[in-house]
């Protein structure tokens, strides 16, 4: 993924499998030329990802989940830039080492524990800060990351820690309560919890426990988070708040929604 810097450089992040022995990827940025995309320097390593087969479980398609879950879902995150620092980068993802491993293969019988992490850099991403979990109960995955416009890192989540069986989710936002120091104040953005684990419409044929019929293999993937002029930040993500009807079976639908935060 890319990203701007205040001075208009432009630094790419990816995910690079590092250690072929348990499939886990590492995260690595380089800085490339703005017109013609050259490597001008890097890659520079920012630090380990807990993602590999044996740390997650896997829904019925063979794509990594969650606890009791379908819906498919992977450590992914953005890499954000500090609109009043050139040189002051964030990565954020989610992955799984605070989480049970190794992770049993099937959801059902695996309590899992997906944390956002993140790390900073000051120079331009030549050296990062060790990783840093956002701890909470149960599963937040697929963040989204913007920087404001007086320098706090903003990150958005789909966020279980809502529900105490690790099954509905909201999506949460992390502010920054200090630019540069990983603190982090968090709020609801949702009014109402979701549940991709069963009574989905779409994306929802398949029964595989029948204890959870129905369950969404589909999420939406993403969320997004951008800053506007006022100094807050606007939020995106999906959920499944509403009920939909096609063309006789009803179920939970899945929607945009978004608001905004000061």
């Amino acid at each position: 993924m890319p990203v701007v810097a205040a001075d208009g450089s432009v630094f790419v992040s990816f995910l690079n499998t590092s250690d072929f022995a348990t499939g886990r990827d590492q995260y690595l940025v380089v800085k490339v030329d703005p017109t013609t995309g050259q490597r001008l320097a890097g890659p520079f390593r920012v630090g380990g990802v807990i993602d590999g087969p044996a740390d997650y479980p896997v829904n019925i398609d063979g794509r990594q989940t969650y606890q009791d879950s379908q819906f498919r879902s992977w450590a992914f995150g953005p890499i954000a830039a500090d609109p009043t620092k050139a040189g002051h980068l964030a990565m954020v993802w989610s992955d799984m080492r605070n989480s049970q491993l190794p992770a049993p293969r099937n959801p059902y019988q695996a309590v899992t524990n997906s944390d956002i992490i993140v790390s900073q850099s000051f120079d331009g991403g030549a050296t990062w800060s060790a990783a840093k979990a956002l701890v909470a109960p149960g599963d937040q995955f697929q963040p989204w990351a913007a920087y404001d416009s007086t320098g706090r890192l903003r990150i958005g989540y789909f966020d279980r820690s809502y529900d105490p069986a690790n099954h509905k989710y909201g999506y949460t936002l992390a502010t920054e309560t200090k630019s540069g120091s990983l603190k982090f104040s968090t709020a609801q953005a949702t009014t109402v919890l979701s549940d991709p684990t069963q009574g989905d419409r779409w994306f929802s044929g398949r029964t595989p426990n029948a204890a959870f019929p129905h369950p969404t293999t589909f999420l939406g993937d993403y969320s997004g988070i951008a800053p506007t002029p006022s100094g807050g930040v606007a939020l995106l993500w999906t959920d499944m708040r509403d009920t939909v009807c096609f063309p006789s079976r009803c179920g939970f639908g899945e929607r945009s929604y978004y608001a905004t935060s000061g």
